[in-house]
């Protein structure tokens, strides 16, 4: 096996754990919401699949938004401060964290 194909190989595999990862995570966060809502909100199953179906909604409509802002902005500006305005209106100014904050350099190194 010559060193680019070696190379190639070993990074489609670094891809795929990485990608394993990210899911295993998302999932880990999906969980926790659930269960801190049950807690906090007592929600049971029906108000559950409701909550659960918004928040995957939620999660696509951000997506969307960062892969669209991201064709014409790499930096991103437009979904920050789209995203930053929402979440400080659900949490009150004195509770809100700015996206550098809440994401830091965990998605653009």
């Amino acid at each position: 096996m010559s060193k680019n194909a070696l190379a190639k190989k070993m990074k489609q595999r670094e891809d795929r754990i990485s990608m394993e990862r990210a899911e295993i995570r998302a999932q880990i966060d999906s969980d926790a919401a659930m269960m801190a809502a049950n807690d906090v909100f007592q929600m049971g199953p029906s108000r559950a699949k409701l909550f659960f179906d918004k928040m995957n909604e939620y999660e696509d409509e951000i997506a969307r938004l960062f892969l669209d802002d991201a064709k014409a902005d790499e930096t991103l500006e437009y979904s920050k401060v789209t995203l930053d305005r929402r979440i400080k209106e659900i949490v009150g100014e004195e509770n809100f964290s700015p996206w550098e904050v809440r994401y830091g350099r965990r998605i653009f190194r």
